[in-house]
């Protein structure tokens, strides 16, 4: 948990991502740089990595390795520690194809779920 050092991109307009980086901010303090993928800095990063410029899911960057979606989530929640880390394992036990929808489930209807700012969530440094 102590070596992580990563660069993790999220929908800023989505409530629901917003509210999971707020925690991760805390977990993480500065050993996860967390960066709108709207944003010029999030959008520099997708080209590089050759990743979509609007992706539907989120994307940890790790040391040349991308994660997307409930792989992301998982390994981050396995790297919190403490009750995520529980939850993480025992998602894992799950079989990926059901994970994976509901994630994309999730994911698709986010806005209707959870809501949508009106600007973008952009961490302070």
């Amino acid at each position: 948990m102590r070596t992580l050092k990563g660069i993790l991109l999220f929908d800023g307009f989505c409530v629901l991502c917003s509210g999971f980086v707020r925690r991760l901010i805390k977990r993480f303090d500065d050993r996860l740089q967390v960066v709108p993928m709207q944003s010029p800095e999030g959008q520099n990063w997708l080209r590089q990595y050759g990743l979509d410029a609007e992706p539907n899911e989120v994307i940890l960057l790790l040391e040349g390795r991308v994660l997307k979606g409930v792989g992301a989530i998982l390994f981050l929640m396995e790297q919190s520690g403490g009750a995520w880390k529980f939850l993480g394992r025992g998602a894992s036990w799950f079989p990926d194809a059901l994970l994976n929808w509901m994630y994309r489930r999730i994911a698709h209807n986010r806005f209707l779920l959870f809501g949508k700012r009106n600007s973008c969530y952009r961490p302070r440094p």
